[in-house]
């Protein structure tokens, strides 16, 4: 088999693993935002911020607040500095040592040494929720599945919205 015949089949591949990984996807600048929503210590405008990545279109977020519902979002604080940096573990729920994914910037968060930093999950705190910002995120996640690539997706979603929202409509609808 030749060069050419090798990289036709193993190139497929490699476009396939980099798109299921993952934790490269979402726009920079709604990245930066959901980063800010994290470390955001104001409820209503975490909320908000939570809202408004609805607008953005990209399911990948919907993956993110379904870690930081499960208690898989962390913050690392930089020793001898005020920078705080929101990151997920790869693989959570290994129990093993995994590598620290940047929320800002879905890169590896690296060290002062400039090495990739891992944790296990069982050792670090998550970033704490309310019921009020879990149910935002939900709420978020199902419009964000309304642009789902994926039909029985944006069904699910339309579904779902049709039923949180069914006992105002009814109301307004019911004979006088």
């Amino acid at each position: 088999m030749n060069l050419s015949n090798v990289i036709r089949l193993i190139f497929p591949a490699i476009i396939l693993l980099g798109a299921s990984h993952g934790f490269s996807q979402g726009a920079p600048e709604a990245r930066k935002k959901l980063s800010d929503a994290v470390l955001e210590p104001d409820l209503e405008k975490q909320k908000a911020l939570v809202r408004s990545l609805g607008e953005t279109g990209d399911d990948y977020f919907a993956v993110l607040f379904e870690k930081w519902k499960l208690g898989e979002v962390f913050i690392h604080e930089r020793e001898g500095t005020a920078e705080r940096i929101p990151f997920v573990l790869e693989n959570a729920e290994s129990g093993e040592p995994s590598p620290a994914i940047r929320i800002d910037t879905g890169a590896q968060l690296l060290g002062g040494d400039g090495k990739a930093m891992t944790f296990k999950a069982g050792d670090l705190k998550p970033v704490d929720t309310t019921r009020g910002l879990r149910a935002e995120m939900k709420n978020t996640a199902d419009l964000l599945a309304l642009g789902s690539k994926d039909v029985s997706v944006r069904a699910q979603s339309a579904a779902t919205i049709g039923m949180m929202r069914l006992p105002k409509a009814a109301v307004l609808s019911s004979p006088s």
